[in-house]
């Protein structure tokens, strides 16, 4: 006769150290902020290291406060033409100001690397500078309460596009003709290269060295969803 023993009604997708992310090809960076153990880290198996931009963010329970270029992380990815495609994903809202940065490769004033910018207007913009592949979203969440979004870039010639993953929306943009990458920098997360005093809150980050479809990014938000709810942050 054997015993089994389990547990009734038992959740661990809050812990950020135990919980394994859904796998498809490319995951370079999966993290969650805040206060608990294990977060402001990369858990990606194989993914790059993270480190503070200037003081670094602050945390409180469930999220990180990003303001400008000095308090964003530094991921460890390298921007190169290899990185092309990419997707980027985040759980943000705008703290304050004009708007805020979820992952950019540029420096202000550069034309290199690209951008994905939540602003106020409300708009969910990013660019792939260089050759063009600009994308906007209109948000149908207020801009300043929690919501998951993504964005996904292509090689020359493939349209990029924009996701609202909380209202099930999205937006396909115009198609870039040359990706110049900014050699020597690092995709920051919550950074905003002008350096303005535009605040972002960030629950969650991933990037995948992939162009992720709609049906991929779709089967990933019940985990995140489920993860962050358990933290207190509803997406």
């Amino acid at each position: 006769m054997t015993t089994r023993e389990g547990l009734v009604g038992g959740n661990f997708s809050a812990n950020a150290i135990g919980f394994i992310p859904p796998t498809i090809a490319g995951l370079k960076i999966w993290s969650l902020f805040g206060t608990a153990v294990g977060d402001n880290v990369n858990v990606a198996t194989g993914g790059p290291t993270f480190s503070n931009i200037g003081a670094g963010p602050s945390y409180s329970a469930g999220y990180g406060h990003f303001v400008a270029a000095t308090t964003a992380i530094n991921s460890g990815l390298a921007d190169t033409t290899a990185l092309q495609p990419i997707t980027v994903i985040a759980a943000m809202r705008i703290a304050s100001g004009t708007g805020c940065m979820c992952g950019t490769f540029t420096a202000s004033g550069g034309n290199k690397g690209f951008q994905v910018q939540l602003s106020a207007a409300p708009q969910l913009h990013g660019y792939s500078q260089g050759g063009g592949g600009v994308v906007n979203l209109t948000p149908t969440s207020p801009v300043t309460s929690f919501a998951l979004y993504a964005m996904t870039y292509g090689a020359s010639g493939v349209a990029p596009k924009a996701y609202d993953l909380t209202a099930g929306t999205s937006a396909t943009g115009s198609a870039g003709t040359t990706y110049v990458p900014n050699t020597g920098v690092n995709l920051s997360i919550g950074s905003d290269p002008s350096g303005t005093a535009a605040a972002c809150d960030l629950a969650f980050f991933a990037a995948y060295t992939a162009f992720l479809s709609g049906a991929q990014l779709t089967s990933l938000v019940p985990a995140i969803r489920s993860t962050l709810a358990n933290r207190g942050i509803t997406v």
